[in-house]
């Protein structure tokens, strides 16, 4: 919980100047920016999948995440120097995918 409200703070938030002129200065903030959705996102799945909980707890967080990148990319439409994008969603939904195979390894491993 603590992570998954740490994520969604920072992706409500305005991005900080310093931290848009660094991704500027690497000449790509577009995949930066898109590589830390997709990889937040399999973060939180993956966590959310190796929980020692029942299947049904599990599929219930993971389908709170696809819900959770929706809404960020709404709000995102309302916070200052922020847009809410479709194709967003779409990375987001990316990343949990790519977390819930890295949980299904590792929850089948011996």
């Amino acid at each position: 919980m603590v992570l998954l409200t740490a994520w969604t703070w920072r992706l409500c938030s305005p991005i900080p100047d310093d931290l848009r002129a660094g991704m500027n200065a690497t000449g790509e903030p577009f995949l930066v920016a898109k590589a830390s959705h997709l990889l937040g996102y399999a973060l939180l799945a993956a966590l959310a999948g190796t929980l020692p909980v029942p299947r049904r707890g599990r599929v219930a967080l993971v389908g709170l995440l696809v819900l959770h990148g929706v809404a960020t990319e709404v709000i995102q439409t309302y916070v200052p120097g922020r847009t809410g994008k479709a194709t967003d969603v779409l990375i987001d939904w990316a990343g949990i995918a790519l977390g819930v195979l890295v949980a299904r390894f590792w929850n089948r491993r011996p």
